[in-house]
């Protein structure tokens, strides 16, 4: 039995940090891994390499050896093996390298802006990783400024460029739940991501229930209904889920109190003995517990 809950624990705290991001641009310690791309033209590929190198030690130094590549290009309709379009990485690189010790640099905002500009119609419909990185650069000179509702905008833009990238939409998600004043007109974001053929995913309809303008109790009721509907998820969308909904929970609202912890209650008996959905099985209880624990004369015993 202990064994059993040593699994479960590792895999809930696993599944709980996992996020997903799409991107073809591989960076790890700050530095682009790029030049593997780049198989077409070796002599290329060897200059982004030294760009590599250099980027271990000089930032400063490895976004001028981007800016001087660039320039030294005798095409400019170079495509790497992943069909993004260098003339665009190596900007959006250099540039990340340039905001390396200072992205709060309000220079770097306006070269951000610049490049989306004009690569604008370059990158249309492509869901180019190196364009997406801009808006990265965007936001963090705005998370330093602590002007967070310009950098979920940011955020925001970033998703009606790509709708399909899920990583961020967690991190959009993330967001409306850190910064539930900022996040502006919800309405007409889900309305634009609609028709540029975005899809509300169950979490992301989940958020956004939490999201609006319901009170407490009508949230928690729906978010009953979400988990009565939605318990055979992925467990780490669950998992993920239940603490958000918990937020919402009140012990001056007795009704609400009792159907989420019922719910919580009907979603671990509805796990089958697997090992993925014993996360879930676990998660559930968990979060019950802190219910029994803050409301112990409201609630049943346990189960």
């Amino acid at each position: 039995m202990q064994h059993w809950f040593k699994i479960v624990l590792v895999l809930v705290l696993f599944f709980s940090s996992v996020r997903l991001f799409a991107s073809n641009i591989e960076i790890s310690l700050g530095v682009w891994s790029v030049s593997k791309n780049m198989t077409g033209d070796q002599s290329i590929a060897g200059k982004l390499r030294e760009i590599e190198i250099i980027a271990r030690q000089d930032k400063a130094k490895a976004a001028e050896m981007c800016a001087s590549l660039k320039n030294s290009l005798e095409d400019s309709e170079i495509y790497m093996d992943d069909d993004e379009y260098l003339p665009l990485v190596l900007d959006s690189m250099g540039l990340y390298y340039a905001a390396y010790k200072d992205s709060g640099d309000k220079k770097v905002l306006g070269e951000a802006q610049r490049l989306l500009e004009e690569y604008s119609k370059k990158a249309e419909g492509k869901a180019y990783s190196a364009y997406k990185y801009l808006y990265h650069r965007i936001r963090a000179y705005y998370f330093n400024r602590r002007d967070y509702k310009k950098m979920i905008n940011a955020q925001k833009d970033m998703i009606l460029y790509d709708p399909t990238d899920y990583g961020q939409i967690l991190t959009l998600m993330d967001y409306i739940r850190d910064y539930p004043d900022e996040i502006g007109d919800l309405d007409k974001f889900v309305k634009e991501f609609k028709e540029r053929g975005g899809i509300l995913d169950p979490e992301f309809d989940l958020t956004l229930l939490l999201a609006s303008k319901k009170s407490n109790s009508e949230k928690i009721k729906g978010a009953c209904r979400w988990l009565e509907k939605q318990s055979g998820l992925a467990p780490e969308i669950i998992i993920r889920a239940l603490p958000r909904i918990t937020k919402f929970v009140s012990i001056k609202d007795k009704e609400a109190l009792e159907d989420y912890y019922y719910a919580l209650t009907d979603l671990a008996l509805r796990q089958s003995s697997t090992e993925d959905r014993l996360t879930v099985f676990a998660a559930a209880l968990n979060e019950r517990q802190k219910l029994v624990t803050v409301a112990p004369e409201l609630l049943p015993p346990k189960m």
